[in-house]
């Protein structure tokens, strides 16, 4: 196809008026540069500090069409998506791109960018001096250009780039509610790991995996937080990305352990075994279809949903079940002596789980129902028997008179002996009664 038919044919399906105004209102609100480029590169309109006028790259020797070909690549991966792309150009510098979508796909884009999301500093100290080892005397001589880069507060961009979005949608006229919706999630995700990644830089050297921020990841799934385990998931997932560069092989290998532990954490709290197992293999297997960082997180943001919705969805029918399992084997085996590990091992629980479900149904923790349970079965015993002490507490699972009297005066506010003189006492006036 020739030039000239290739605009035509963008023409005969995008306003491209419309296109330029919606480029220049977004420029202008914003405070940032952008350029609209079509599908084969070539330049339809650019306003602000853009990547047509940024000189970054000319100033560090490289080579000529790297910033076309990383544009081209970052409207390919919003196309992908289903919506706009956040990317790091080769100097450093972010930007985020949208594609304008005709009837055979992407017939334009609007590239927002360059922008810095750190200050020169640590731009200079990270990206410049770590990682592209430039000697100090080119440092000096394009820190003009970088002074003419705008700077943009990190969590404005997941903002900025879904407004892009929008406006991309107004211009194709897109109408899709769930397109528009996922677009949405997948580009919040992607600006929440750009800014942890900018914070990570302005700590000058690589920290050390946060296992803290693990556990809470771990800890918010059990409690069917989604949300905050959604954005502590993008917490890791930046973390990862900055200490692993983009080395996909090694991230994959982090996403499997991610896997193992959120695998044996619905276990833990009490989810079936062989469902999670299946789950599990079903989510090994498309890990491995995903060969590039980005579409990796959004898969593994999509498989964490499925892991809320079918491993740590416990109903009121089943919580209830597992109540009245629990109750009846207290009740079955009040005599013996019961741990806690016995109650939760006999409706197939962790002890953990199990306490925290029952606290919360129940309003009392499990000791304190087994208890009281058997506090009511030792008054029954007093008052009907004349049992000793010590075969009570033998009964009862208490093993021995002392520890028995112990907790009986805890709970009852006096002891046995005094509970069955004082039980004896009220039943004789009911006796001469009848």
């Amino acid at each position: 196809m020739s030039a000239a038919r290739g605009e035509q044919a963008m023409s005969d399906t995008i306003d491209e008026k419309l296109l330029r105004e919606c480029a220049s209102a977004f420029c202008t609100a914003a405070g940032i540069g952008c350029t609209v480029t079509d599908a084969q590169g070539r330049l339809l309109f650019a306003q602000g500090y853009g990547c047509t006028q940024c000189e970054l790259c000319a100033a560090s020797a490289r080579e000529a069409g790297v910033c076309m070909q990383t544009q081209l690549y970052g409207m390919r991966e919003a196309e992908r998506f289903g919506g706009s792309y956040i990317y790091s150009c080769a100097m450093g510098m972010n930007c985020f791109v949208s594609p304008i979508l005709g009837p055979n796909g992407s017939q334009a884009q609007i590239t927002v960018g360059p922008f810095r999301m750190v200050d020169e500093m640590d731009y200079v100290t990270y990206d410049l001096q770590e990682c592209m080892r430039m000697p100090q005397a080119e440092i000096e001589a394009i820190l003009p250009i970088v002074r003419k880069i705008p700077y943009v507060e990190p969590h404005t961009i997941s903002a900025l780039a879904t407004m892009l979005f929008m406006a991309a949608g107004f211009i194709q006229n897109v109408s899709d509610v769930n397109r528009l919706q996922g677009a949405q999630e997948s580009t919040a995700m992607q600006g929440q790991i750009v800014s942890y990644i900018q914070e990570l830089k302005r700590e000058r050297e690589t920290p050390a995996y946060p296992f803290r921020l693990e556990r809470a990841f771990l800890q918010a799934l059990a409690r069917g937080e989604q949300k905050q385990a959604q954005k502590l998931l993008n917490e890791l997932l930046g973390h990862i990305m900055f200490a692993q560069g983009r080395d996909i092989q090694t991230i994959q290998a982090r996403a499997y352990e991610l896997l193992v532990l959120i695998s044996r954490t619905a276990i833990e709290e009490g989810a079936a075994p062989e469902k999670v197992l299946a789950l599990n293999d079903r989510c090994m297997a498309e890990m491995r279809e995903n060969q590039d960082f980005d579409a990796l997180c959004v898969w593994l943001s999509s498989a964490i949903k499925r892991y809320m919705n079918e491993a740590f969805n416990f109903s009121e029918m089943r919580d209830a079940d597992i109540i009245h399992r629990t109750v009846q084997y207290m009740q079955l085996n009040y005599g013996a002596k019961t741990s806690l590990e016995d109650i939760a091992r006999s409706v197939y629980l962790s002890p953990t789980y199990l306490c925290r479900l029952f606290k919360r149904k129940m309003g009392v923790t499990i000791m304190q129902f087994y208890t009281t349970l058997r506090i009511d079965k030792c008054k029954d015993l007093l008052t009907a028997t004349d049992l000793p002490l010590s075969e009570i507490a033998q009964e009862t699972g208490f093993g021995d008179q002392s520890h028995f009297t112990k907790v009986f005066k805890r709970t009852v506010g006096m002891t046995p002996l005094a509970y069955r003189r004082k039980a004896r006492r009220e039943a004789q006036p009911e006796e001469a009664a009848q």
